[in-house]
């Protein structure tokens, strides 16, 4: 009788000292991107998105499930707005699906709105919808938005949202827009409403991967007069945050209150292979503050 193939072992870790020295070695090694190109990246941004989801279908990212542990609000909606009303999640950067259908399965009373400024993603995700149970399919609206327009948000989305999610999408923006799009998710929520928000962080596997080292190719490059921010061989760009990055955004800026910022850090042992991969991530949740509140914690 075979035996099954032992999984990966997942455990938290803490880098040392000499362990983000080693890391800050190894990023400060990616080649730079030309400013001729970094500019033709930012014009191309959604065309090599759309490119993107041309070749890779809806085959690239598994759905996300462990969201409503994550997010609990959202699964707790209906107490969270103090009424048995629906509430309704709007995703920026929603891609084929892979977090707002996994929520709308888990959650009953939760309306959403899928968004991303790929129209291939989006016909995907209609497609897709086409084949989920209609208990599911028809809370789940889809649309086409680019964040970083001068529109966004659309007027009819103002005030209307108890969430905005935001997953692995700030990334693939350059720093430029944040503000707007701060601006922007804060306008689509209500006053009370909650931005859900889980992002790449500094020293994540695959920022040292994008980087030259020990005779491995680079993965991708280094784009300029933005600190780690990198555009893939695709076209597509990845940035990868610290705490005090996204507090000084949200937080000084924006205006929200935090209610979690927590920085993860997961080490992924194949034991089989002898290897081990360092993830990090970001996640966090904001409040959009309530006319009677005094102030704004930082």
């Amino acid at each position: 009788m075979s035996s099954l193939p032992a999984l990966p072992t997942v455990k938290g870790y803490m880098p040392t000292s000499d362990d983000l020295a080693e890391a800050d070695q190894v990023i400060s090694q990616a080649a730079e991107v030309p400013e001729f190109w970094a500019k033709k990246y930012e014009k191309d941004a959604v065309k090599n998105w759309d490119l993107f989801y041309k070749r890779n279908k809806t085959n690239f990212f598994k759905d996300r499930h462990y969201l409503v542990t994550e997010f609990g609000e959202v699964a707790r909606s209906d107490s969270f707005l103090g009424s048995k009303e629906t509430g309704l999640l709007v995703e920026i950067g929603c891609g084929v699906g892979n977090a707002v259908i996994p929520l709308a399965e888990a959650c009953p009373n939760l309306s959403i709105l899928a968004t991303d400024c790929s129209s291939v993603a989006i016909g995907l995700l209609d497609e897709r919808l086409k084949t989920e149970e209609a208990s599911v399919a028809q809370r789940i609206s889809t649309r086409v938005i680019d964040a970083t327009s001068a529109e966004f948000p659309p007027k009819d989305l103002v005030g209307s949202a108890d969430f905005v999610l935001l997953l692995f999408c700030l990334s693939a923006i350059s720093e430029a827009h944040y503000s707007s799009i701060v601006d922007g998710c804060r306008k689509i929520l209500k006053p009370g409403g909650i931005v859900l928000f889980r992002d790449y962080g500094k020293y994540d596997l695959a920022q040292l991967r994008f980087s030259k080292d020990k005779g491995r190719a680079a993965t991708a490059s280094r784009l300029p007069g933005e600190e780690d921010f990198y555009v893939r061989q695709d076209g597509t760009r990845a940035k990868f945050f610290t705490e005090e990055s996204l507090v000084d955004l949200w937080e000084r800026q924006g205006g929200l209150e935090r209610v979690e910022l927590l920085t993860h850090r997961r080490c992924v042992v194949n034991r089989k292979q002898g290897k081990e991969m360092k993830r990090v991530w970001i996640q966090a949740k904001w409040r959009v503050p309530l006319p009677n509140d005094s102030h704004v914690s930082l």
